[in-house]
């Protein structure tokens, strides 16, 4: 099942990377901002506002395993 057409899918992951680059996210925790600033994203530290550039984003999609198998805590 796939509710969207890979038009609305590509639409998405340029809103979301335009989002992540140029709005940023608040991370609140030191080792988070020091891991993002490490791996070359811009930070502002009075505001905690992490930037993440698109390279970053699909660097991690492309390491990111294709599947991952889930199972229940019982039989």
């Amino acid at each position: 099942m796939n509710p969207f057409t890979r038009e609305e899918l590509e639409h998405i992951h340029r809103a979301t990377l335009e989002v992540l680059e140029h709005t940023g996210v608040f991370v609140q925790q030191k080792e988070a901002i020091e891991l993002f600033a490490q791996a070359g994203a811009k930070i502002d530290p009075k505001t905690k506002v992490v930037r993440i550039p698109a390279y970053m984003v699909h660097d991690a999609l492309d390491s990111a395993p294709r599947s991952v198998i889930m199972h229940a805590r019982g039989p």
